[in-house]
């Protein structure tokens, strides 16, 4: 019986170690390929803080990766409260033409925001769009979601200069109440919202004083939402609260408490 030799033993092990190094780098393309090397992503960027009687402007952008095609329709601008129930949607097309609010009117979570106020001085300005629009296979990997986003062939907005879609989104913080606050932005295609941002999230300070009097300079009423909801905001609550603790409610028979005026003689002192 003949015994393989030394170099007959090597050489098989070595087309092993071939053949396995082949298989492993063959799998390694596969799950390459089958892995996205890009994603379109949307940005949703604005200050961390903002006083109530302020402009807030936030900066939107849609990055759209080479090899990528999206349908887009509509972009979807959402702001609530946070932690709190409800949301305040705009619907608004790639030249920024608001096409709808949802809900019409009213507030939000008790006055947190107060939507005829909003809209009265939202304004949604395009500041740069490069993206091509052609045919072609329509993809795109949505990362917030962790799938691919697969339309079919048809037209659709590609590869540009990035970002390929920038936005300016500005309303007056006198529709807010004091608090924290969530915003995100989305792409509608067809039927669905997709390809999420990060959600922003920033804060509404007590105003200063000299915003306190330059406060009605955009025409907006405080309480223009008041007759949309029955129910009180935090801000009203609070105000009855510290009428009723002055003894100043005028409810149930009791006379108001009036307030004495005083001003100061030309001597320095004070006269009732």
């Amino acid at each position: 019986m003949n015994r393989p030799s030394v170099v007959t033993v090597l050489s098989e092990h070595r087309r092993s170690l071939m053949s396995l190094a082949v298989t492993v780098m063959l799998l390694g393309s596969l799950a390459a390929a089958a892995m996205p090397s890009s994603a379109l992503e949307t940005g949703l960027t604005g200050p961390d803080e903002v006083d109530r009687n302020d402009r807030i402007t936030v900066t939107a952008t849609v990055d759209i990766k080479d090899g990528e095609r999206v349908p887009i329709e509509t972009y979807v601008f959402t702001i609530s409260p946070e932690d709190a129930d409800g949301e305040l949607s705009v619907t608004f097309a790639p030249n920024g033409t608001v096409l709808e609010v949802t809900p019409e009117r009213g507030t939000i979570n008790r006055g947190d925001i107060r939507i005829n106020q909003f809209v009265k001085t939202l304004t949604i300005t395009p500041v740069g769009s490069s993206a091509s629009y052609d045919y072609g296979s329509r993809t795109a990997f949505d990362e917030n979601a962790g799938v691919t986003r697969d339309y079919g062939y048809g037209y659709g907005y590609g590869y540009g200069e990035q970002p390929e879609f920038e936005y300016e989104i500005s309303f007056r913080a006198t529709a807010l109440d004091r608090g924290t606050f969530v915003g995100q932005l989305g792409i509608g295609t067809s039927d669905e919202t997709s390809f999420e941002s990060d959600e922003f999230q920033f804060d509404v300070t007590r105003p200063t004083k000299d915003a306190e009097d330059g406060a009605a300079s955009d025409g907006v009423d405080e309480h223009d939402d008041a007759e949309d909801t029955d129910r009180p905001s935090r801000g009203d609550q609070n105000r009855r609260s510290d009428t009723r603790a002055t003894g100043s409610d005028t409810s149930q028979g009791r006379s108001a408490v009036t307030v004495p005026t005083f001003v100061t003689s030309s001597e320095g002192g004070l006269i009732r």
